[in-house]
């Protein structure tokens, strides 16, 4: 927020709830992470970057389903790799 500015033309301005722009100058939120919770592990996701690349560099074609099926067995995989 710019030097002097009120906290309700920084709602206005920037289109964010007054209540935010507070919180987040007295440093109320805390933590890094905005968003819903990861799903994927920091390994599970660059494994499924891997094999998207290997994919496409293949010049295979996937639908949204075919991405939501790679994904849910990469990850199944990788449970099974841990338990083994």
């Amino acid at each position: 927020m710019k030097a002097g500015m009120s906290s309700h033309r920084a709602e206005i301005l920037f289109k964010i709830s007054r209540r935010t722009v507070i919180n987040k100058l007295n440093k109320k939120h805390k933590g890094d992470d905005v968003g819903r919770p990861k799903m994927l592990s920091e390994v599970e996701e660059q494994h499924l970057v891997d094999v998207l690349i290997v994919g496409a560099e293949f010049g295979s074609l996937m639908t949204k389903l075919d991405l939501r099926m790679l994904g849910t067995r990469s990850v199944y995989f990788l449970e099974v790799q841990k338990d083994t």
